[in-house]
């Protein structure tokens, strides 16, 4: 006789996150990752954590940040989602965390376990809230190669390095080495992203422009400045068909 366990006994939480752990779970695909992870999970809120979200396999722990609870519920309920799916991940997590000595390689391939949790996290999100609501989970770029240079600019790989390895010892895969992207042109490399991906404007001054445009007047003041040099090239490398 074969006994089905609800999925919902893998889960314990505190009560101040009953509503939105609810809201995920009404999710079916939801459900049927619980079933497959196949551990008790419990989800806590703790201030230890430097990020809003973290998945720890040795003691089946996914935390939150108290300051991701300050912010819209959409974004607590993505961010369970999200370790739930990295939680599925965990022996790929481990495997690559034992086996693998350069940094590089080490940070790219936690990147691309966790781009895959992102996708599987956007895709459920669209059936758990409405898609007009806004959440960090509402747009992922599906090509990795940008997504992962818009996770280095914003200090989300750097970290995986220092976690793991050496900050010191990762380079990171953009045309110029991340230790030498100011704050200002990685402002400029995450905008010019977004309006890529997204198709969006960019605001310059009192203009309004389109990606090549936007691209295009930075390249003239490159001469002028090197966050904006090195942001146009890291661009043009990572777009080549562009341009």
């Amino acid at each position: 006789m074969t006994v089905i366990r609800s999925p919902i006994q893998f889960l314990s939480y505190h009560e101040s996150l009953k509503e939105p752990v609810q809201k995920a779970l009404a999710c079916p695909q939801v459900l049927q990752l619980l079933q497959l992870i196949e551990r008790k999970i419990h989800i806590e809120v703790t201030d230890r954590i430097k990020g809003d979200a973290e998945w720890f396999w040795e003691k089946s722990i996914i935390c939150l940040s108290p300051k991701l609870l300050q912010r819209a519920q959409a974004n607590w309920i993505g961010a369970i989602v999200f370790e739930l799916c990295n939680a599925f991940y965990t022996s790929e997590f481990q495997r690559v965390i034992n086996s693998t000595q350069d940094t590089e390689k080490l940070v790219r391939s936690i990147e691309w376990i966790e781009h895959r949790s992102a996708l599987l996290t956007h895709s459920m999100m669209l059936q758990i809230v409405s898609q007009d609501v806004e959440h960090d989970f509402d747009f992922i770029i599906p090509d990795f190669e940008v997504h992962y240079a818009l996770n280095q600019i914003s200090g989300h790989s750097e970290a995986i390095a220092e976690q793991h390895s050496s900050k010191a010892n990762y380079r990171g895969t953009l045309y110029y080495p991340l230790a030498e992207l100011d704050k200002n042109a990685r402002l400029i490399i995450k905008h010019l992203i977004r309006s890529k991906t997204l198709g969006t404007c960019l605001k310059l001054g009192s203009k309004n422009l389109h990606f090549k445009e936007a691209v295009s007047v930075l390249h003239d003041y490159a001469g002028h400045s090197e966050s904006f040099k090195k942001a146009v090239c890291c661009i043009e490398h990572l777009f080549p068909k562009t341009f």
